[in-house]
């Protein structure tokens, strides 16, 4: 599947959300019932399996991923 292109999919928009990882599902959320740690885990697994990255610099997605799950 090929991601649609998009002026605000950036490097710099992916770093925002992974800043706010699991820090902004409402209460009742699926995405609640994982912690921080636990999302960016995932987001690190799952990056294995992501074929385009479109504009996106999947080098710094990851090392900023990697270095905020080392501040945990």
């Amino acid at each position: 599947m090929q991601i649609e292109e998009s002026k605000d999919h950036t490097t710099s928009y992916e770093i925002k959300f992974l800043e706010k990882l699991g820090t902004f599902a409402a209460k009742d959320c699926f995405a609640s019932k994982f912690d921080r740690k636990t999302l960016l885990e995932r987001y690190i697994q799952a990056a294995k399996k992501r074929v385009d990255w479109g504009k996106l610099d999947k080098k710094e997605c990851l090392d900023f991923a990697r270095d905020q799950l080392r501040k945990l």
